[in-house]
């Protein structure tokens, strides 16, 4: 199912898209119960092991020591990735995109660079729920190794015959950030850029190529070395 082109905006501002998902925010607070409960499992152990409460136990406080790392640690480990997704944004402009991540990191993918721009989505299911993804196809040739935009390549079957097979895609469950971006793109991206709208079946997106993103990358290094 294809739509029209979107209409060209005036003057148009950036755009920042953040990533404020509920999957994100769950992460956030199922992490921080776990932390929370790991504490309140370490404090009474530690009390139960000196006396404050009851009578001085037995080695048992270890076991329950070692029970609250083992909720403590993942709890800490979930909380801080979900707060590095929640430091990362997207600004979108005239120019293009540009992808920055919580370490610093900006990739950047220009609309002058692209040959076509478009939007898939799919239906949920039982499986799978709703699903947007915005389909960023290059003019040319790209790094596929690039180090902040990698996982966002895919290699797909084109969208359009003259359309190469590597393209970007930014995709997520339908009514979370995506909705923002592909908003965003509609009002910055050159008017002739549009492809179109289409509809998809359920579990088309694709997964980055993190297995040949590291041999590759390896392949590289040791050249690089062995230079």
């Amino acid at each position: 199912m294809s739509t029209s082109p979107p209409q060209p905006g005036s003057a148009p501002t950036a755009t920042l898209v953040r990533n404020r998902s509920k999957h994100v925010r769950g992460a956030v607070i199922y992490g921080s119960c776990l932390v929370a409960i790991a504490v309140v499992i370490a404090v009474l152990c530690v009390a139960a092991a000196t006396g404050v409460i009851g009578e001085r136990s037995g080695p048992l406080w270890l076991s329950g020591l070692f029970f609250s790392a083992m909720l403590g640690w993942p709890g800490v480990h979930l909380v801080r990735l979900a707060r590095k997704r929640m430091r990362s944004f997207i600004r979108v402009d005239g120019e293009g995109l540009a992808l920055h991540n919580s370490r610093g990191g900006r990739g950047i993918i220009a609309w002058a660079d692209l040959e076509a721009v478009a939007v898939q989505w799919s239906p949920a299911d039982e499986r799978e729920p709703s699903v947007t993804s915005l389909e960023l196809c290059p003019r040319g040739e790209i790094d596929r190794d690039a180090p902040d935009l990698w996982f966002l390549v895919r290699d797909e079957e084109p969208l359009r015959p003259d359309l190469q097979r590597l393209r970007y895609q930014i995709s997520a469950a339908k009514g979370e950030f995506t909705d923002t971006l592909v908003a965003a793109a509609r009002q910055h991206a050159p008017t002739d850029l549009w492809l179109g709208e289409f509809e998809r079946a359920p579990g088309y997106v694709g997964s980055a190529d993190h297995e040949g993103h590291r041999r590759r990358t390896e392949q590289v290094q040791a050249e690089s070395r062995s230079a």
